[in-house]
């Protein structure tokens, strides 16, 4: 296969590259779990479960110093990225049933759960290798140390949450559910990490009334109703703090770049949950054993304190930061 351009100009024609050029890539991932589950009593049930996982990335490449497009003495270009993303949850509950036979039914769940995640990452690339044979096993080995790049990146988070709910029906005619969370998520801000999201249901299953025993062409016929708030944690690990950036690539200063620290990102100290409020109405209806079935649902959203890049002057340094603005509504 030829190794020049139309023009004369010499380049890294494919099979080049995949003849001489090393690259290796290995994963490895472990998710185990385990529980323990006890019933000390009749409908009183004690669950608790650990959750352990880990994954690993680690990446070579190689490109040999003879390369048809390699300049004189260039020699050749090596990376090695090593990559790792551990976590470990923790689910405790503690459940309840009574279903008597007056038809007063209950259940009642109360849990704890707790998340931590990490990662970490190392990316190393350089140029100039006059061995070839040694490849990515010896990144240290450039005469020139400006030819390397090193970068590293660690992260972590965590998660808690503290929950209830009781769901209770009467004869199966008239249900009703509340629950409530207490989350907290360690990528807000120090004074408001924590959020409390309650909820409430009715449910009314009219076709279980006794006025509606005999038309047995309804299988099912309920009106519903529904109110509840959730929130939203999407955003990256340390979004609330300032952040500083480096760089080398600014003023030669005795003959050698400099290394520059700067601020690079405003702090959100105030930095918390985006909330939705939910409001439904709704109707569930199946007729003639299940042949012609009809859900129908009206609600309304209410979103506040959305999570969003807002836009500042530019003569302060920075062009954004990131904070909780704005409010929408949906509803159909």
């Amino acid at each position: 296969m030829n190794d020049l351009w139309y023009s004369g100009q010499k380049f890294n024609n494919p099979r080049i590259m995949l003849d001489h050029c090393l690259k290796n890539a290995r994963r490895i991932s472990l998710n185990n779990s385990a529980f323990v589950e006890v019933t000390p009593v009749k409908g009183l049930k004690l669950r608790s479960q650990f959750t352990y996982y880990s994954y690993q990335r680690h990446g070579r490449y190689y490109e040999p110093g003879y390369l048809p497009a390699k300049k004189e003495n260039e020699g050749g270009y090596a990376s090695r990225d090593e990559y790792d993303d551990t976590s470990f949850s923790s689910e405790n509950t503690v459940y309840y049933e009574l279903r008597p036979k007056s038809g007063h039914n209950f259940d009642v769940l109360g849990g704890y759960t707790a998340q931590i995640k990490y990662d970490n990452n190392l990316s190393i690339t350089g140029r100039g290798y006059t061995l070839d044979e040694l490849t990515w096993n010896s990144m240290a080995a450039v005469p020139d140390k400006q030819n390397t790049s090193i970068s590293t990146n660690h992260t972590d988070w965590t998660k808690m949450s503290v929950f209830g709910r009781l769901n209770y029906n009467y004869k199966e005619r008239y249900y009703v559910t509340f629950t409530a969370r207490y989350d907290g998520a360690s990528n807000f801000a120090a004074n408001k990490k924590w959020g409390f999201f309650p909820s409430a249901a009715l449910r009314w299953n009219i076709a279980n009334e006794k006025f509606l025993q005999k038309a047995k062409w309804i299988d099912e016929l309920a009106l519903r109703a529904s109110l509840g708030r959730t929130g939203n944690d999407a955003i990256s690990a340390y979004r609330s703090l300032a952040a500083v950036g480096n760089s080398t690539s600014g003023y030669l200063m005795g003959g050698t770049q400099q290394l520059a620290v700067y601020p690079s990102r405003l702090a959100s100290p105030d930095l918390t949950w985006e909330t939705s409020d939910q409001y439904t109405l709704g109707a569930d209806i199946s007729l003639f054993d299940g042949r012609l079935n009809v859900t129908a649902d009206a609600y309304l959203i209410k979103t506040r304190d959305l999570l969003l890049t807002v836009q500042v002057a530019s003569q302060t340094g920075y062009t954004n930061y990131f904070a909780n603005a704005g409010r929408t509504t949906n509803k159909g």
